[in-house]
């Protein structure tokens, strides 16, 4: 997974978290393959997979993009749900 598909998830995550609305139609079978790919319950929430994501870009060094982009989308009150 390249960093423009783990932004895109995440973006994703957080609309599907805030709306409820996919971004694109293609997201949930995206979403299933990450499931998949990082070990995680078919069934596991939308929370849990943004935590997981979060987890990614801190470890990558890169955690200060993922808390703009939680800013951007004005979704602050995730960051204390994961």
């Amino acid at each position: 997974m390249n960093k423009l598909q783990l932004s895109m998830l995440c973006s994703n995550q957080i609309l599907v978290i805030k709306t409820g609305m996919e971004l694109t139609a293609q997201a949930k079978s995206f979403r299933a393959s990450f499931k998949k790919m990082m070990g995680m319950r078919a069934n596991a929430t939308h929370i849990e997979v943004l935590a997981v994501i979060k987890q990614i870009y801190d470890d990558n060094n890169i955690g200060d993009e993922f808390l703009e982009k939680i800013k951007r989308h004005k979704a602050e009150h995730l960051l204390a749900q994961i």
